[in-house]
């Protein structure tokens, strides 16, 4: 685990190590601190142990999904601040799946390999492999992993990672456009928790978005 300063004392996350300029939000209490991304992690790590163990009465699945077991190890990996391991697990499982392979399994791979690039062009992609995926997901799928999954609660989350890519990459029209359907998906998220985290990404993304258009930052693509 990392501690919670970076380069000249500057606030880190505890988790990942990135500092406040490589992430959208981070939440700092008495002696630790962690950033959005690594919330996001924590809830999809927490969903894939309770897969693991098969419990009925959550209504998971009575046998474990050695993918998405070996998904969540990976991003187990991630979170101890081993981003070159977990890249390489990831690339190793998305060589296995294949790039028409399962969509649940796609989705949730594509969306935490994003997380662990090092160049915002490589995050973009694996963001939009992750869109793609939930396109060709179901319900009934991925119900069969977890019964409270409903597809039409990722949108939100994934349109706007593409936002947040597009505003790393300087291309604020595609950000503001991606931006538009995130808020257009928000009245899908879930009550609490992970639902509250996407909204304030989504309200964080159209205040940055807003200040660079009254800066009179160009909007043009780059």
């Amino acid at each position: 685990m990392s501690g919670d300063s970076g380069l000249d004392g500057e606030i880190a996350c505890s988790f990942c190590g990135k500092g406040t300029a490589e992430v959208r939000r981070l939440i700092k209490g008495p002696g630790v601190a962690i950033c959005d991304g690594c919330v996001r992690a924590c809830y999809g790590i927490i969903e894939g142990l309770d897969g693991a163990a098969g419990a009925p009465a959550a209504g998971l699945p009575e046998s474990p999904d050695d993918v998405m077991v070996a998904i969540t190890r990976a991003q187990q990996a991630a979170l101890d601040g081993e981003r070159a391991r977990a890249r390489q697990e990831f690339g190793a499982l998305w060589a296995r799946i294949g790039p028409d392979g399962d969509p649940l399994h796609r989705v949730m791979l594509a969306h935490y390999m994003a997380d662990v690039q090092d160049d915002p062009n490589d995050e973009l992609e694996w963001d939009r492999r992750a869109l793609a995926a939930a396109d060709s997901l179901t319900d009934e799928r991925a119900q069969k992993y977890h019964a409270t999954l409903a597809v039409r609660e990722f949108y939100a989350s994934l349109h706007a990672n593409l936002a947040a890519d597009y505003e790393k990459l300087g291309q604020l029209v595609q950000a503001g456009e991606q931006l538009t359907l995130a808020e257009g998906a928000a009245a899908d998220l879930p009550a609490g928790g992970y639902g509250d985290l996407v909204r304030s990404e989504i309200a964080g993304l159209r205040s940055r978005l807003a200040a660079s258009d009254t800066d009179g930052h160009s909007t043009s693509d780059t």
